[in-house]
Protein backbone atom coordinates (compact mmCIF):
# COMPACT_ATOMS: atom_id res chain seq x y z
CA UNK A 1 0.00 0.00 0.00
CA UNK A 2 1.27 3.38 -0.78
CA UNK A 3 0.16 6.70 0.19
CA UNK A 4 1.31 10.07 -2.04
CA UNK A 5 1.02 13.69 -1.41
CA UNK A 6 -1.22 15.73 -3.67
CA UNK A 7 2.35 16.58 -5.66
CA UNK A 8 3.02 12.56 -6.46
CA UNK A 9 4.99 12.42 -3.41
CA UNK A 10 5.01 9.86 -0.69
CA UNK A 11 4.02 11.59 3.11
CA UNK A 12 5.58 9.76 5.51
CA UNK A 13 3.66 10.54 8.30
CA UNK A 14 0.72 9.01 6.51
CA UNK A 15 3.13 5.69 6.03
CA UNK A 16 3.74 5.45 9.37
CA UNK A 17 0.21 5.66 10.67
CA UNK A 18 -0.96 3.42 8.02
CA UNK A 19 1.92 0.68 9.10
CA UNK A 20 0.54 1.19 12.67
CA UNK A 21 -2.71 0.21 11.63
CA UNK A 22 -1.37 -2.73 9.39
CA UNK A 23 -0.20 -4.09 12.57
CA UNK A 24 -2.98 -3.66 14.58
CA UNK A 25 -5.01 -5.33 12.31
CA UNK A 26 -2.67 -8.29 11.95
CA UNK A 27 -2.79 -8.34 15.91
CA UNK A 28 -6.51 -8.33 16.00
CA UNK A 29 -6.48 -11.23 13.47
CA UNK A 30 -4.20 -13.24 15.55
CA UNK A 31 -6.36 -12.36 18.86
CA UNK A 32 -9.71 -13.65 16.50
CA UNK A 33 -7.40 -16.92 15.57
CA UNK A 34 -6.29 -17.55 19.15
CA UNK A 35 -9.97 -17.09 20.41
CA UNK A 36 -10.99 -19.01 17.47
CA UNK A 37 -8.86 -22.01 18.10
CA UNK A 38 -10.28 -21.88 21.92
CA UNK A 39 -13.00 -22.32 20.43
CA UNK A 40 -12.51 -25.22 18.49
CA UNK A 41 -10.97 -26.85 21.52
CA UNK A 42 -13.73 -26.06 23.86
CA UNK A 43 -16.20 -27.39 21.30
CA UNK A 44 -13.92 -30.56 21.01
CA UNK A 45 -13.87 -30.62 24.57
CA UNK A 46 -17.57 -30.26 24.71
CA UNK A 47 -18.06 -33.07 22.16
CA UNK A 48 -16.06 -35.57 23.77
CA UNK A 49 -17.38 -34.76 27.36
CA UNK A 50 -20.93 -35.13 25.88
CA UNK A 51 -19.91 -38.24 23.95
CA UNK A 52 -18.55 -39.35 27.41
CA UNK A 53 -21.49 -39.14 29.14
CA UNK A 54 -23.69 -40.78 26.65
CA UNK A 55 -21.27 -43.79 26.94
CA UNK A 56 -21.93 -43.47 30.44
CA UNK A 57 -25.53 -43.22 30.59
CA UNK A 58 -25.28 -46.17 27.99
CA UNK A 59 -23.58 -48.28 30.23
CA UNK A 60 -25.40 -47.19 33.30
CA UNK A 61 -28.80 -48.12 31.89
CA UNK A 62 -27.17 -51.56 30.85
CA UNK A 63 -26.10 -52.05 34.16
CA UNK A 64 -29.62 -51.37 35.82
CA UNK A 65 -31.51 -53.02 33.13
CA UNK A 66 -29.58 -56.27 33.91
CA UNK A 67 -28.69 -56.31 37.06
CA UNK A 68 -31.02 -58.49 39.81
CA UNK A 69 -30.82 -56.32 41.88
CA UNK A 70 -33.61 -53.91 43.19
CA UNK A 71 -32.65 -49.84 42.09
CA UNK A 72 -34.64 -47.20 42.93
CA UNK A 73 -34.51 -43.33 43.71
CA UNK A 74 -36.67 -42.15 46.19
CA UNK A 75 -37.31 -38.36 47.40
CA UNK A 76 -37.04 -37.07 50.75
CA UNK A 77 -40.84 -37.58 51.12
CA UNK A 78 -40.35 -41.03 50.52
CA UNK A 79 -42.12 -41.12 46.53
CA UNK A 80 -40.45 -43.19 44.27
CA UNK A 81 -38.88 -41.08 41.35
CA UNK A 82 -37.56 -44.74 39.04
CA UNK A 83 -37.27 -47.64 39.87
CA UNK A 84 -35.06 -50.24 37.16
CA UNK A 85 -36.71 -53.02 35.73
CA UNK A 86 -35.37 -55.59 38.36
CA UNK A 87 -38.52 -54.73 40.16
CA UNK A 88 -41.16 -56.27 37.15
CA UNK A 89 -38.93 -59.38 37.44
CA UNK A 90 -39.03 -59.72 41.20
CA UNK A 91 -41.89 -57.89 42.64
CA UNK A 92 -44.17 -58.08 39.09
CA UNK A 93 -44.56 -54.03 38.89
CA UNK A 94 -43.75 -52.29 35.81
CA UNK A 95 -41.01 -48.91 36.38
CA UNK A 96 -43.83 -47.10 35.03
CA UNK A 97 -46.43 -48.63 37.65
CA UNK A 98 -44.39 -47.58 40.46
CA UNK A 99 -43.19 -44.01 39.15
CA UNK A 100 -44.60 -41.43 41.79
CA UNK A 101 -45.90 -44.09 44.24
CA UNK A 102 -45.23 -44.07 48.06
CA UNK A 103 -42.38 -46.86 48.57
CA UNK A 104 -44.08 -47.91 51.64
CA UNK A 105 -47.42 -48.95 50.62
CA UNK A 106 -45.98 -52.54 49.42
CA UNK A 107 -43.72 -53.03 52.80
CA UNK A 108 -45.52 -55.58 54.98
CA UNK A 109 -47.19 -54.38 58.01
CA UNK A 110 -45.30 -56.01 60.27
CA UNK A 111 -42.29 -54.69 58.46
CA UNK A 112 -42.97 -50.83 58.20
CA UNK A 113 -42.02 -49.48 61.61
CA UNK A 114 -38.00 -50.62 60.89
CA UNK A 115 -38.40 -49.99 57.14
CA UNK A 116 -39.29 -46.08 58.35
CA UNK A 117 -36.65 -45.78 60.74
CA UNK A 118 -34.48 -46.82 58.78
CA UNK A 119 -35.27 -44.31 55.62
CA UNK A 120 -35.30 -41.44 58.38
CA UNK A 121 -31.42 -42.53 59.28
CA UNK A 122 -30.83 -42.60 55.96
CA UNK A 123 -31.94 -39.10 55.17
CA UNK A 124 -30.42 -37.68 58.75
CA UNK A 125 -26.77 -39.48 58.32
CA UNK A 126 -26.10 -40.11 55.05
CA UNK A 127 -25.97 -43.45 54.67
CA UNK A 128 -28.23 -46.21 56.62
CA UNK A 129 -27.89 -49.66 57.91
CA UNK A 130 -29.14 -52.89 55.85
CA UNK A 131 -32.85 -53.53 56.97
CA UNK A 132 -34.55 -56.89 56.10
CA UNK A 133 -38.47 -56.84 55.13
CA UNK A 134 -40.87 -58.15 53.24
CA UNK A 135 -42.67 -56.25 49.82
CA UNK A 136 -45.81 -57.63 48.82
CA UNK A 137 -45.45 -58.62 45.15
CA UNK A 138 -48.16 -57.93 42.26
CA UNK A 139 -49.69 -61.56 42.71
CA UNK A 140 -50.09 -60.96 46.37
CA UNK A 141 -47.36 -63.42 47.71
CA UNK A 142 -44.76 -62.01 49.97
CA UNK A 143 -40.73 -61.44 49.06
CA UNK A 144 -38.39 -60.91 51.26
CA UNK A 145 -35.85 -58.20 50.27
CA UNK A 146 -32.24 -56.42 51.94
CA UNK A 147 -31.58 -53.54 51.20
CA UNK A 148 -28.78 -51.14 51.42
CA UNK A 149 -29.66 -46.81 51.20
CA UNK A 150 -27.48 -43.41 50.59
CA UNK A 151 -29.04 -40.32 50.28
CA UNK A 152 -27.78 -37.33 47.45
CA UNK A 153 -27.68 -33.87 48.67
CA UNK A 154 -28.76 -31.07 47.18
CA UNK A 155 -26.86 -28.05 47.31
CA UNK A 156 -27.40 -27.30 50.64
CA UNK A 157 -26.26 -30.44 51.98
CA UNK A 158 -29.52 -31.38 52.68
CA UNK A 159 -30.82 -34.90 51.80
CA UNK A 160 -32.79 -34.84 48.44
CA UNK A 161 -32.86 -38.18 47.55
CA UNK A 162 -32.41 -41.58 48.44
CA UNK A 163 -30.98 -44.45 46.53
CA UNK A 164 -31.79 -47.71 47.68
CA UNK A 165 -30.54 -51.00 46.46
CA UNK A 166 -31.95 -54.35 47.04
CA UNK A 167 -31.24 -57.88 46.56
CA UNK A 168 -33.62 -61.15 46.84
CA UNK A 169 -33.09 -62.97 49.29
CA UNK A 170 -35.81 -65.72 49.29
CA UNK A 171 -33.94 -68.36 48.75
CA UNK A 172 -31.54 -67.77 51.51
CA UNK A 173 -34.65 -66.94 54.31
CA UNK A 174 -35.40 -70.45 52.56
CA UNK A 175 -32.63 -72.08 53.76
CA UNK A 176 -32.54 -70.20 57.26
CA UNK A 177 -36.07 -71.64 57.42
CA UNK A 178 -35.03 -75.03 56.87
CA UNK A 179 -31.99 -74.99 59.24
CA UNK A 180 -34.55 -74.02 62.07
CA UNK A 181 -36.98 -76.27 61.16
CA UNK A 182 -34.13 -78.68 60.99
CA UNK A 183 -32.93 -77.79 64.58
CA UNK A 184 -36.67 -77.87 66.05
CA UNK A 185 -37.32 -81.29 64.40
CA UNK A 186 -34.45 -83.11 66.05
CA UNK A 187 -35.64 -81.19 69.52
CA UNK A 188 -38.98 -82.05 68.75
CA UNK A 189 -37.25 -86.10 68.29
CA UNK A 190 -35.00 -85.72 71.49
CA UNK A 191 -38.32 -84.64 73.73
CA UNK A 192 -39.66 -87.68 71.52
CA UNK A 193 -37.77 -90.00 72.80
CA UNK A 194 -37.87 -89.34 76.38
CA UNK A 195 -41.28 -89.06 76.86
CA UNK A 196 -41.54 -91.95 75.20
CA UNK A 197 -39.49 -93.95 77.72
CA UNK A 198 -40.72 -92.09 80.73
CA UNK A 199 -44.66 -92.58 79.87
CA UNK A 200 -43.67 -96.36 78.57
CA UNK A 201 -42.49 -97.04 81.56
CA UNK A 202 -45.99 -95.90 83.47
CA UNK A 203 -48.10 -97.91 80.30
CA UNK A 204 -46.07 -100.97 81.59
CA UNK A 205 -46.90 -100.59 85.54
CA UNK A 206 -50.43 -99.44 84.99
CA UNK A 207 -50.34 -102.43 81.74
CA UNK A 208 -49.11 -105.19 84.78
CA UNK A 209 -51.23 -103.99 87.92
CA UNK A 210 -54.24 -104.22 85.18
CA UNK A 211 -53.75 -107.98 84.24
CA UNK A 212 -52.66 -108.89 88.07
CA UNK A 213 -56.36 -107.10 89.24
CA UNK A 214 -57.88 -109.33 86.31
CA UNK A 215 -56.19 -112.50 87.44
CA UNK A 216 -56.77 -112.24 90.66
CA UNK A 217 -60.64 -111.09 90.23
CA UNK A 218 -61.30 -114.41 88.37
CA UNK A 219 -64.26 -113.38 86.23
CA UNK A 220 -63.89 -110.89 83.79
CA UNK A 221 -67.57 -110.32 82.92
CA UNK A 222 -68.58 -108.79 86.16
CA UNK A 223 -68.35 -105.21 86.84
CA UNK A 224 -65.04 -104.91 88.52
CA UNK A 225 -63.39 -107.30 85.42
CA UNK A 226 -64.93 -105.04 82.85
CA UNK A 227 -63.44 -101.83 84.01
CA UNK A 228 -59.81 -103.61 84.18
CA UNK A 229 -60.38 -104.65 80.92
CA UNK A 230 -61.12 -101.54 79.38
CA UNK A 231 -57.87 -100.20 81.26
CA UNK A 232 -55.84 -102.66 79.69
CA UNK A 233 -57.87 -101.98 76.44
CA UNK A 234 -56.90 -97.72 77.42
CA UNK A 235 -53.42 -98.97 77.71
CA UNK A 236 -52.69 -100.86 74.79
CA UNK A 237 -54.26 -97.63 72.90
CA UNK A 238 -51.50 -95.41 74.61
CA UNK A 239 -48.78 -98.14 73.40
CA UNK A 240 -49.92 -96.99 69.67
CA UNK A 241 -49.69 -93.60 70.19
CA UNK A 242 -46.04 -93.62 71.78
CA UNK A 243 -44.98 -95.61 68.65
CA UNK A 244 -46.52 -93.41 66.64
CA UNK A 245 -44.51 -90.64 67.95
CA UNK A 246 -41.33 -92.81 68.82
CA UNK A 247 -41.45 -93.53 64.41
CA UNK A 248 -40.34 -90.06 64.18
CA UNK A 249 -37.75 -90.26 66.56
CA UNK A 250 -34.03 -89.87 64.60
CA UNK A 251 -32.36 -93.38 65.05
CA UNK A 252 -29.29 -94.43 63.40
CA UNK A 253 -30.57 -96.52 59.86
CA UNK A 254 -29.50 -100.23 59.37
CA UNK A 255 -29.76 -102.48 56.39
CA UNK A 256 -28.71 -100.92 53.92
CA UNK A 257 -29.15 -101.75 50.23
CA UNK A 258 -28.75 -100.11 46.90
CA UNK A 259 -32.12 -98.71 45.22
CA UNK A 260 -33.23 -97.61 41.68
CA UNK A 261 -35.46 -94.76 42.99
CA UNK A 262 -36.98 -94.28 39.15
CA UNK A 263 -38.11 -97.94 39.74
CA UNK A 264 -39.12 -97.58 43.10
CA UNK A 265 -41.45 -94.41 42.31
CA UNK A 266 -42.73 -96.16 39.28
CA UNK A 267 -43.89 -98.80 41.57
CA UNK A 268 -45.14 -96.28 44.46
CA UNK A 269 -46.99 -94.16 42.04
CA UNK A 270 -48.99 -97.25 40.22
CA UNK A 271 -49.84 -98.44 44.21
CA UNK A 272 -51.29 -95.04 45.00
CA UNK A 273 -53.19 -94.08 41.81
CA UNK A 274 -55.11 -97.55 41.85
CA UNK A 275 -58.88 -96.99 42.76
CA UNK A 276 -59.04 -93.16 42.26
CA UNK A 277 -59.04 -90.87 39.22
CA UNK A 278 -55.73 -89.49 40.06
CA UNK A 279 -52.88 -90.24 38.20
CA UNK A 280 -49.63 -90.42 39.14
CA UNK A 281 -47.00 -90.25 35.85
CA UNK A 282 -43.36 -90.89 36.21
CA UNK A 283 -41.36 -88.98 34.24
CA UNK A 284 -37.28 -90.13 33.95
CA UNK A 285 -35.34 -88.47 31.04
CA UNK A 286 -32.45 -89.18 32.65
CA UNK A 287 -30.22 -91.77 34.51
CA UNK A 288 -29.95 -90.86 38.12
CA UNK A 289 -27.65 -92.28 40.41
CA UNK A 290 -28.66 -95.18 42.74
CA UNK A 291 -28.88 -94.41 46.55
CA UNK A 292 -28.16 -96.44 49.43
CA UNK A 293 -31.31 -96.55 51.37
CA UNK A 294 -32.85 -98.78 54.35
CA UNK A 295 -36.02 -99.60 52.18
CA UNK A 296 -39.07 -99.70 54.30
CA UNK A 297 -38.51 -95.91 56.01
CA UNK A 298 -37.87 -94.57 52.79
CA UNK A 299 -40.35 -96.44 50.53
CA UNK A 300 -42.72 -94.95 53.54
CA UNK A 301 -42.07 -91.69 53.01
CA UNK A 302 -42.11 -91.56 49.34
CA UNK A 303 -45.74 -93.27 49.96
CA UNK A 304 -46.49 -90.42 52.57
CA UNK A 305 -45.64 -87.49 49.98
CA UNK A 306 -47.17 -89.29 46.69
CA UNK A 307 -50.82 -90.08 49.29
CA UNK A 308 -50.80 -86.47 50.35
CA UNK A 309 -50.39 -85.01 46.73
CA UNK A 310 -53.02 -87.14 45.40
CA UNK A 311 -55.82 -86.01 48.16
CA UNK A 312 -54.38 -82.47 47.49
CA UNK A 313 -55.46 -83.13 43.32
CA UNK A 314 -57.69 -85.73 43.41
CA UNK A 315 -59.14 -85.64 39.66
CA UNK A 316 -55.91 -84.63 38.30
CA UNK A 317 -52.23 -85.34 37.52
CA UNK A 318 -48.93 -85.89 39.92
CA UNK A 319 -45.72 -85.98 38.08
CA UNK A 320 -42.72 -87.68 39.60
CA UNK A 321 -39.66 -86.84 38.46
CA UNK A 322 -36.49 -87.45 39.67
CA UNK A 323 -32.82 -86.03 38.51
CA UNK A 324 -29.17 -86.16 39.96
CA UNK A 325 -28.23 -82.63 42.21
CA UNK A 326 -24.89 -81.35 43.13
CA UNK A 327 -24.63 -79.16 46.52
CA UNK A 328 -21.71 -76.98 45.65
CA UNK A 329 -18.98 -76.54 48.34
CA UNK A 330 -19.06 -72.82 48.43
CA UNK A 331 -21.90 -71.97 51.14
CA UNK A 332 -23.12 -69.09 49.23
CA UNK A 333 -24.03 -71.24 46.44
CA UNK A 334 -26.23 -73.69 47.81
CA UNK A 335 -30.01 -73.76 47.91
CA UNK A 336 -30.67 -76.47 50.62
CA UNK A 337 -29.52 -77.32 53.94
CA UNK A 338 -27.05 -80.21 53.07
CA UNK A 339 -23.09 -81.25 53.74
CA UNK A 340 -21.60 -80.59 49.91
CA UNK A 341 -22.07 -84.23 47.42
CA UNK A 342 -23.85 -85.88 44.94
CA UNK A 343 -27.81 -86.19 45.73
CA UNK A 344 -30.53 -87.51 44.03
CA UNK A 345 -33.59 -85.09 44.22
CA UNK A 346 -37.29 -86.39 43.56
CA UNK A 347 -39.66 -83.43 42.90
CA UNK A 348 -43.39 -84.71 43.66
CA UNK A 349 -45.93 -82.14 42.08
CA UNK A 350 -49.64 -82.12 42.03
CA UNK A 351 -51.56 -78.85 40.92
CA UNK A 352 -54.41 -78.96 43.74
CA UNK A 353 -55.13 -75.62 45.79
CA UNK A 354 -51.16 -75.43 47.45
CA UNK A 355 -50.69 -74.10 51.02
CA UNK A 356 -50.98 -71.04 53.21
CA UNK A 357 -46.98 -69.77 53.65
CA UNK A 358 -48.16 -70.58 57.58
CA UNK A 359 -49.70 -74.24 56.83
CA UNK A 360 -46.03 -74.87 54.59
CA UNK A 361 -44.06 -73.34 57.97
CA UNK A 362 -45.90 -76.15 60.06
CA UNK A 363 -46.71 -78.78 57.72
CA UNK A 364 -43.81 -80.94 59.39
CA UNK A 365 -44.99 -80.55 63.17
CA UNK A 366 -46.53 -83.80 64.50
CA UNK A 367 -50.13 -83.84 64.51
CA UNK A 368 -50.34 -80.78 62.95
CA UNK A 369 -53.08 -81.15 59.97
CA UNK A 370 -55.27 -79.44 57.67
CA UNK A 371 -57.06 -82.75 57.00
CA UNK A 372 -59.91 -83.88 59.50
CA UNK A 373 -59.60 -87.24 60.96
CA UNK A 374 -55.80 -87.19 60.26
CA UNK A 375 -53.12 -87.83 62.68
CA UNK A 376 -50.67 -85.31 60.74
CA UNK A 377 -47.60 -87.69 61.03
CA UNK A 378 -47.01 -88.89 57.31
CA UNK A 379 -44.47 -85.62 56.32
CA UNK A 380 -42.85 -85.61 59.85
CA UNK A 381 -42.23 -89.32 59.67
CA UNK A 382 -41.11 -88.63 55.77
CA UNK A 383 -38.67 -85.94 56.68
CA UNK A 384 -37.70 -88.26 59.55
CA UNK A 385 -36.42 -91.32 57.32
CA UNK A 386 -34.63 -88.84 54.88
CA UNK A 387 -32.69 -87.08 57.70
CA UNK A 388 -31.81 -90.17 59.56
CA UNK A 389 -30.51 -91.31 55.79
CA UNK A 390 -28.70 -87.75 55.84
CA UNK A 391 -31.36 -86.47 53.14
CA UNK A 392 -33.88 -83.74 53.45
CA UNK A 393 -37.76 -82.66 52.49
CA UNK A 394 -38.66 -79.97 51.45
CA UNK A 395 -41.69 -77.82 50.52
CA UNK A 396 -42.60 -75.00 47.79
CA UNK A 397 -46.73 -74.10 47.36
CA UNK A 398 -48.57 -71.31 45.66
CA UNK A 399 -52.19 -71.22 46.51
CA UNK A 400 -53.89 -71.76 43.51
CA UNK A 401 -51.27 -73.67 41.69
CA UNK A 402 -50.03 -76.58 43.56
CA UNK A 403 -47.02 -77.37 45.61
CA UNK A 404 -44.29 -79.26 44.84
CA UNK A 405 -41.95 -81.95 47.34
CA UNK A 406 -38.72 -81.96 46.79
CA UNK A 407 -37.10 -85.01 48.56
CA UNK A 408 -33.02 -85.65 48.56
CA UNK A 409 -31.21 -88.57 49.44
CA UNK A 410 -27.13 -88.97 48.98
CA UNK A 411 -26.11 -90.67 45.70
CA UNK A 412 -24.30 -93.69 46.36
CA UNK A 413 -21.73 -93.84 43.14
CA UNK A 414 -20.78 -91.57 40.80
CA UNK A 415 -24.10 -90.26 38.30
CA UNK A 416 -24.51 -91.92 35.66
CA UNK A 417 -23.80 -90.42 32.05
CA UNK A 418 -26.22 -88.24 31.36
CA UNK A 419 -27.43 -89.22 28.11
CA UNK A 420 -30.96 -87.59 27.71
CA UNK A 421 -33.86 -89.52 25.64
CA UNK A 422 -36.62 -88.23 23.80
CA UNK A 423 -39.79 -88.26 26.39
CA UNK A 424 -42.51 -90.40 25.17
CA UNK A 425 -45.80 -88.27 25.54
CA UNK A 426 -49.08 -90.33 25.42
CA UNK A 427 -51.81 -88.35 23.35
CA UNK A 428 -49.34 -85.73 21.49
CA UNK A 429 -49.90 -86.30 17.51
CA UNK A 430 -46.69 -86.23 15.33
CA UNK A 431 -44.55 -87.83 18.55
CA UNK A 432 -42.78 -90.76 18.11
CA UNK A 433 -43.65 -93.78 20.59
CA UNK A 434 -39.80 -95.31 20.42
CA UNK A 435 -37.37 -93.46 22.74
CA UNK A 436 -34.32 -92.49 21.00
CA UNK A 437 -31.37 -90.60 22.08
CA UNK A 438 -31.28 -86.92 21.66
CA UNK A 439 -29.36 -84.33 23.11
CA UNK A 440 -26.45 -84.33 25.96
CA UNK A 441 -28.01 -81.28 27.13
CA UNK A 442 -29.18 -80.15 30.52
CA UNK A 443 -30.71 -76.50 30.43
CA UNK A 444 -32.45 -74.56 28.43
CA UNK A 445 -33.56 -70.41 28.42
CA UNK A 446 -36.33 -70.17 26.89
CA UNK A 447 -37.16 -65.84 25.60
CA UNK A 448 -40.38 -64.77 24.52
CA UNK A 449 -42.85 -61.32 25.52
CA UNK A 450 -45.73 -63.69 25.26
CA UNK A 451 -46.99 -65.25 28.05
CA UNK A 452 -48.85 -68.23 26.22
CA UNK A 453 -45.82 -69.15 23.81
CA UNK A 454 -43.72 -69.04 27.12
CA UNK A 455 -46.16 -71.50 29.01
CA UNK A 456 -46.72 -74.02 25.95
CA UNK A 457 -42.72 -74.31 25.00
CA UNK A 458 -42.07 -74.52 28.59
CA UNK A 459 -44.29 -77.23 28.98
CA UNK A 460 -42.90 -78.96 26.07
CA UNK A 461 -39.27 -78.84 26.78
CA UNK A 462 -40.16 -79.87 30.46
CA UNK A 463 -41.76 -82.84 28.82
CA UNK A 464 -38.68 -83.13 26.43
CA UNK A 465 -36.68 -83.62 29.74
CA UNK A 466 -35.13 -80.31 30.12
CA UNK A 467 -34.73 -78.12 32.91
CA UNK A 468 -36.19 -74.80 32.02
CA UNK A 469 -35.72 -71.03 32.80
CA UNK A 470 -37.58 -68.03 30.89
CA UNK A 471 -37.12 -64.50 30.03
CA UNK A 472 -39.63 -61.79 28.75
CA UNK A 473 -36.64 -60.22 26.55
CA UNK A 474 -33.02 -60.21 25.11
CA UNK A 475 -32.05 -58.14 28.01
CA UNK A 476 -33.51 -60.48 30.96
CA UNK A 477 -32.19 -63.65 28.82
CA UNK A 478 -28.38 -61.77 29.16
CA UNK A 479 -28.80 -61.15 33.11
CA UNK A 480 -30.02 -64.55 33.39
CA UNK A 481 -27.36 -66.02 31.45
CA UNK A 482 -25.06 -64.02 33.29
CA UNK A 483 -26.29 -65.44 36.65
CA UNK A 484 -25.79 -68.35 35.74
CA UNK A 485 -22.43 -68.77 35.12
CA UNK A 486 -21.77 -66.77 38.05
CA UNK A 487 -23.26 -69.31 40.18
CA UNK A 488 -21.11 -72.19 38.19
CA UNK A 489 -23.25 -73.42 35.28
CA UNK A 490 -24.61 -71.94 32.19
CA UNK A 491 -27.14 -72.79 29.84
CA UNK A 492 -26.22 -75.67 27.18
CA UNK A 493 -28.99 -74.17 24.37
CA UNK A 494 -30.68 -70.49 24.43
CA UNK A 495 -34.37 -69.94 22.61
CA UNK A 496 -34.51 -66.74 21.68
CA UNK A 497 -37.78 -64.84 19.97
CA UNK A 498 -36.29 -62.37 17.21
CA UNK A 499 -38.55 -59.44 17.39
CA UNK A 500 -39.38 -57.80 20.61
CA UNK A 501 -41.52 -54.72 20.17
CA UNK A 502 -41.17 -53.19 23.71
CA UNK A 503 -37.67 -54.32 24.35
CA UNK A 504 -34.12 -56.20 23.34
CA UNK A 505 -34.65 -58.48 20.93
CA UNK A 506 -32.90 -62.43 20.58
CA UNK A 507 -30.96 -60.29 17.42
CA UNK A 508 -29.56 -58.37 19.37
CA UNK A 509 -28.90 -60.20 22.53
CA UNK A 510 -27.46 -63.17 20.23
CA UNK A 511 -24.17 -61.44 20.23
CA UNK A 512 -24.40 -60.71 24.24
CA UNK A 513 -24.73 -64.44 25.21
CA UNK A 514 -22.23 -65.72 22.62
CA UNK A 515 -19.65 -63.61 23.68
CA UNK A 516 -20.01 -64.78 27.64
CA UNK A 517 -20.60 -68.44 26.04
CA UNK A 518 -19.17 -69.23 22.60
CA UNK A 519 -20.31 -72.74 22.86
CA UNK A 520 -23.64 -71.94 24.04
CA UNK A 521 -26.35 -73.01 21.38
CA UNK A 522 -28.85 -70.69 20.38
CA UNK A 523 -31.47 -71.09 18.14
CA UNK A 524 -33.62 -67.92 16.77
CA UNK A 525 -37.75 -68.27 16.99
CA UNK A 526 -39.50 -66.19 14.92
CA UNK A 527 -43.11 -66.14 13.46
CA UNK A 528 -41.61 -63.96 10.60
CA UNK A 529 -39.84 -66.41 7.99
CA UNK A 530 -38.76 -63.72 5.70
CA UNK A 531 -36.15 -62.50 8.89
CA UNK A 532 -32.73 -62.16 7.46
CA UNK A 533 -31.71 -64.15 10.68
CA UNK A 534 -34.20 -66.92 10.00
CA UNK A 535 -33.08 -67.42 6.54
CA UNK A 536 -28.88 -67.25 7.47
CA UNK A 537 -29.12 -67.70 11.08
CA UNK A 538 -25.27 -68.58 10.93
CA UNK A 539 -24.59 -64.88 9.68
CA UNK A 540 -26.57 -63.72 12.69
CA UNK A 541 -24.70 -66.00 15.28
CA UNK A 542 -27.44 -68.72 15.44
CA UNK A 543 -27.05 -72.12 15.54
CA UNK A 544 -30.68 -72.89 14.14
CA UNK A 545 -33.92 -71.65 13.57
CA UNK A 546 -37.47 -72.28 14.80
CA UNK A 547 -41.03 -71.39 12.94
CA UNK A 548 -43.34 -70.20 15.19
CA UNK A 549 -46.44 -71.60 16.09
CA UNK A 550 -43.91 -74.97 17.87
CA UNK A 551 -45.10 -78.51 17.51
CA UNK A 552 -43.01 -80.34 19.86
CA UNK A 553 -41.70 -83.03 17.05
CA UNK A 554 -40.20 -80.03 15.54
CA UNK A 555 -39.03 -78.75 19.02
CA UNK A 556 -36.96 -81.93 19.10
CA UNK A 557 -35.88 -82.50 15.59
CA UNK A 558 -34.43 -78.70 15.88
CA UNK A 559 -32.55 -78.99 19.27
CA UNK A 560 -31.50 -82.36 17.63
CA UNK A 561 -29.90 -81.38 14.40
CA UNK A 562 -28.45 -78.17 16.31
CA UNK A 563 -26.66 -80.27 18.56
CA UNK A 564 -25.32 -82.62 16.14
CA UNK A 565 -24.03 -79.74 14.09
CA UNK A 566 -22.09 -78.33 17.08
CA UNK A 567 -21.02 -82.18 17.58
Amino acid sequence: MSVTSPNGLADSGEITRAEKRVEELERELAAVREELESYRQSNAMWAEAEADWERNKRLLRTMTENVDDLIAIVDRHGHRVWNNPAYHKILGYTPEELEGTYSMAEVHPEDQAKVMAAFDATMKQGEGRRVEYRMQHKGGHWVSLESLSTSVPDENGQSEWLILIARDISERKKMEEELIRTRQFESVGTFAHGITNDIGEILTAIHGSAIKAIRLNGDTFNSLGQQLTAIEHDVNRGRDVLERLASIVRQQVQSKRLVDLTRLLGELGKNVSKGVPATCRPYFPTAVSKVSVELAPIKEAFLAVLQNAVEADPEGEVLITATNFHVDADPTKRTVPMEPGDYVRVEIRDEGYGMTEKTRLRAFEPYFTTKEGRRGLGLAKALSALQNHDGTLMLESTLGRGTSAFLYLPAAEAPPSAKKKSARLPDVIGLDEEEDEGPELHRVLLMDDEQMILDIVCHMLKHLGYEVKTAKDGAEAIAAFAKSKNLGFHYELVIMDLIIPSGVGGADAVHTIKTMSPDTIVIASSGHSDHPAMLRPQDYGFSGVLHKPYKIDKLQEVITKATEAKA
